[in-house]
């Protein structure tokens, strides 16, 4: 029997996205960048890709070089195409940790290393899986970068089903780095059509309640 992933996919198809996990049922727009293969859908795996090269694609792919909205969106396609393998999942996160241990090793800490192993980390938790969500490790990679509009809108997923304090805060700094980023901003407009409680943030902000100070 599949995971209950399945069913958060089975109700994105049937229109209720707002109802599913954001890191697994919200896609993240990267354009034209490459990442794992997939179809045209939220959820549409592409049947000529073999699923067992997830890990190895999944590891070359996230080099130093690409950007963090397309880390975001590979991890979760990584998150889908596992979803039925334990192991995979496991050697993905063992992977990514090591990531960061090499660096830290040596005093030289990555923040996207830590962005990585955190955000795959939270999109395995989103996906029913027990254990930490991510989010700290996620935290920690903003604060080794110092400022990162991309990186606040990951935190911004990761938080959205945890305390909204931190969500609203995360997503005004993604919002701040939104003029000087197009697909970030893209993005940011996507979730507010995406979970109408993000619509009404923007909206109270428009009116000058300021972040937290509307209603949940």
């Amino acid at each position: 029997m599949r995971r209950p992933l399945v069913i958060a996919l089975l109700l994105g198809i049937a229109g209720s996205l707002r109802a599913g996990p954001p890191a697994i049922c919200w896609p993240v727009e990267i354009g034209d960048a490459k990442s794992l293969p997939w179809g045209k859908e939220a959820f549409a795996r592409s049947d000529r890709y073999d699923a067992k090269r997830t890990v190895e694609d999944t590891l070359a792919l996230l080099d130093d070089k690409m950007p963090v909205l397309v880390r975001m969106e590979t991890l979760r396609r990584a998150t889908i195409y596992l979803e039925d393998t334990q192991a995979g999942r496991d050697a993905l996160l063992r992977a990514l940790a090591t990531r960061v241990l090499d660096a830290e090793a040596p005093g030289k800490p990555s923040a996207l290393a830590w962005f990585d192993a955190g955000y795959a980390r939270g999109c395995f938790h989103q996906s029913r899986e027990p254990g930490p969500g991510g989010y700290a490790w996620v935290r920690r990679a903003v604060e080794i970068a110092g400022t990162s509009p991309e990186m606040e809108y990951g935190c911004a997923i990761l938080s959205l089903m945890g305390a909204r304090g931190d969500f609203r805060r995360h997503l005004d700094r993604a919002q701040e780095g939104a003029g000087r980023n197009p697909l970030l901003a893209k993005n940011i407009e996507s979730l507010k059509e995406l979970y109408p409680p993000v619509l009404r943030y923007f909206e109270e902000k428009e009116k000058g309640m300021g972040p937290g100070k509307g209603k949940e």
